[in-house]
């Protein structure tokens, strides 16, 4: 799974990310996540399925890594996408 293309910055990834944050925290309803982000339930399918294809596996596999990766990029920025140098 490649969590970091999804944190990247890339001028559509914020829409991505917050989807995404909301329907983890939603229960992974699409419903739900549609009112609270005020678009169409069908938005929300989409853009989760372009999450998916972006990390190659159904969040349903990795939902809680997806959800402390998204809560580590929202809090420390483009550090957690570094790589430890290598000595």
């Amino acid at each position: 799974m490649d969590i970091p293309v999804l944190l990247s910055p890339n001028a559509r990834r914020p829409h991505l990310r917050q989807t995404l944050r909301v329907f983890l925290s939603e229960g992974r309803s699409a419903t739900a996540a549609a009112r609270l982000l005020h678009c169409h339930k069908n938005t929300v399918i989409y853009r989760i399925g372009v999450i998916q294809r972006l990390l190659d596996r159904p969040i349903a596999d990795a939902h809680r890594d997806l959800d402390l990766a998204l809560h580590a990029g929202r809090w420390l920025g483009g550090s957690v996408l570094q790589h430890p140098a290598s000595e």
